[in-house]
């Protein structure tokens, strides 16, 4: 195998771990803001439980029961404020994770077709080289054939 094709295939392999590391990154970024949105989805519903059961409350004249379902909701409404802030960070970190993890992608898939190429060009060679060996011998047969005395 030629000096250049195990270049370029070493470089196809680091182009690959490049890759797959980008890849992996995206789906860690991905799944934050994944968690993120589940979070704030389950402060929603606590917020809305603690609004329920506070109107319960309140029907039932329990003011204690009223007063821990107001601060309860109170929490969920700052835990889901500061899950918003998360969420619009996470999301503006996302785009250049993905951007990054397409170019590597692309680099890697540029890498492959590099190398099938360098690989086919050197099966061509080799293929060329077979044929002008071939070709030599019979040359030389024929000449051998004509020198040769009749006899």
């Amino acid at each position: 195998m030629p000096l250049g094709l195990n270049r370029l295939k070493r470089l196809e392999r680091i182009r690959k771990l490049a890759a797959a590391q980008d890849e992996l990154e995206l789906a860690l970024a991905a799944s934050a803001l994944r968690q993120a949105e589940q979070s704030l989805a389950e402060q929603a519903k606590w917020a809305a439980a603690s609004r329920s059961s506070g109107r319960a409350a309140l029907a039932a004249g329990e003011r204690g029961a009223w007063l821990l379902a107001e601060a309860s909701g109170e929490v969920a409404g700052w835990n889901a404020t500061r899950l918003e802030v998360l969420r619009a960070e996470l999301r503006k970190l996302l785009q250049p994770i993905r951007e990054r993890y397409l170019r590597s992608h692309r680099e890697q898939e540029q890498m492959v077709l590099l190398v099938e190429s360098g690989q086919a060009a050197a099966r061509q060679e080799d293929a060329r080289k077979d044929q002008s060996a071939a070709d030599d011998w019979f040359s030389r047969r024929v000449i051998a054939a004509i020198r040769r005395p009749p006899g």
